[in-house]
């Protein structure tokens, strides 16, 4: 796997088999149907679908106008991994009543376009506070089987 320097960037190349079919991942992974809100950190911020969800990240699906806000001109090499900041937010159902709000900040690690103005992005959070982490959690859990 090529292993390279851009700029202070960490730039990590994989095929399309290797992106698509990693066994390395961290945690499980559940479908969610969730929106949230991606932006640059401190700006304006997007709604899009997210498709999967896990303690570490998640993957959402948005246009080409989206992708191009949130990744640097330079670095919108589809299909690599990148280390590009963003801000996230969505919300959890915790008993039906309840909503819980989480605020972090994220890496986007992959991108993908699927169409012409589809694209496929994964996020890994930097850092969730031990309360956002555990509704995280108890979420993930509720949903599986």
């Amino acid at each position: 796997m090529p292993d390279q320097r851009a700029g202070t960037r960490h730039v990590i190349s994989y095929t399309d088999a290797q992106q698509h079919f990693r066994s390395n991942r961290k945690n499980h992974r559940i479908h969610a149907d969730l929106t949230c809100e991606v932006g640059q950190p401190g700006g304006r911020l997007s709604t899009v679908q997210v498709l999967d969800i896990s303690i570490g990240g998640l993957k959402f699906s948005c246009s080409q106008d989206i992708v191009n806000e949130l990744i640097p001109d330079g670095e919108r090499t589809v299909g690599l991994i990148m280390d590009v900041e963003i801000d996230v937010q969505f919300k959890l159902p915790a008993d039906g009543k309840r909503v819980t709000a989480i605020k972090t900040g994220a890496r986007i690690i992959h991108s993908e376009r699927l169409a012409q103005d589809l694209f496929h992005v994964g996020i890994q959070f930097k850092a969730l506070d031990i309360n956002a982490g555990g509704q995280l959690q108890a979420y993930i859990e509720s949903l599986q089987p």
